[in-house]
């Protein structure tokens, strides 16, 4: 999240963490907390930079020089965390080589994968942008108290890909696919509804229906198991215009007094290490959680 002149400018995670936690997104708006590194989302993105760097440069000889290149992408990244002062959670690979095994697992399932010789054919063509970046207006909300006025508010993010005309697809990462039930997916998932939108805002992806598809790596595949799968989602109007409720909604419970303060402690998302308004011990609810 990001607050300036022109407006608020909200990501995905901002939107998904409001739902699984109202108060973490509240110290979020008034920039008390921010997200701290994760070992789990490292190993994504060590895979994002090995994939980004065959569409954009060529593709590899070897599953070995993937492993390596995406290797030295991890270990890099820590090592910057380190130099910057940067808070890096090492909770689900404590240990390098670990996490390290984890990456060079994806990255022979995706040397051995069939769709990426597709990707790479539909990059030599133009036909993708890579690592898409947008900052695209949604609406222009007029708080309820009179005192905090109007506010621009806008859609920002990072696209993996957008199959220009035709669809958006997005990199995951996860431990088993019950992390990524189809429908559940289409039900429920915020990302989906704001990288379509987006796409289809900048006229890179047409009406009615548009196209999401989840490209994701599960821990437990082997090279040549169909890794990465897909997960297609769609999205419309509709969909936006629950969104912008969703935000409004986000927006007025911010600046709220309202007493008791909603708050949760059914999520598994819960403690010190997985958020940091707990670990900050600014938790609302932390006293009082049914954990204890």
């Amino acid at each position: 999240m990001r607050i300036d002149e022109n407006g608020i400018h909200l990501r995905q995670s901002d939107v998904d963490g409001y739902r699984k936690c109202p108060e973490q997104f509240r110290q979020k708006f008034f920039g008390e907390i921010e997200d701290p590194e994760t070992d789990a989302a490292l190993v994504g993105t060590a895979i994002h930079a090995l994939i980004e760097h065959e569409g954009t440069n060529g593709h590899f000889g070897t599953v070995a020089e993937m492993a390596d290149f995406a290797c030295n992408y991890y270990c890099e990244e820590v090592d910057r965390f380190e130099r910057e002062g940067i808070q890096f959670n090492q909770v689900k690979y404590p240990r390098l080589d670990r996490a390290l095994d984890m990456v060079t697992h994806h990255a022979a399932n995706w040397g051995g994968s069939d769709f990426r010789f597709e990707f790479l054919r539909l990059a030599a063509n133009d036909e993708l942008l890579l690592e898409w970046e947008f900052d695209v207006p949604l609406f222009t909300h007029t708080y309820n108290n009179p005192d905090h006025g109007t506010v621009p508010v806008w859609l920002c993010g990072t696209s993996d890909v957008v199959h220009k005309g035709v669809k958006v697809f997005d990199w995951k990462t996860a431990g088993n696919m019950q992390q990524y039930l189809p429908w559940e997916r289409q039900r429920w998932a915020i990302q989906p509804t704001v990288y379509t939108y987006a796409a289809w805002h900048a006229g890179l992806i047409p009406d009615p229906s548009w196209v999401f598809e989840y490209k994701v790596f599960f821990s437990g595949d082997k090279p040549g198991e169909a890794s990465p799968r897909t997960i297609g989602v769609t999205r419309g109007h509709n969909h936006v215009a629950w969104l912008k409720q969703l935000v409004a909604q986000m927006l007025e419970q911010a600046v709220s007094d309202v007493s008791p303060w909603p708050q949760r402690d059914d999520s598994a998302l819960c403690s010190d290490k997985w958020c940091p308004v707990f670990a900050a011990g600014r938790c609302k609810g932390a006293d009082i959680s049914s954990w204890d």
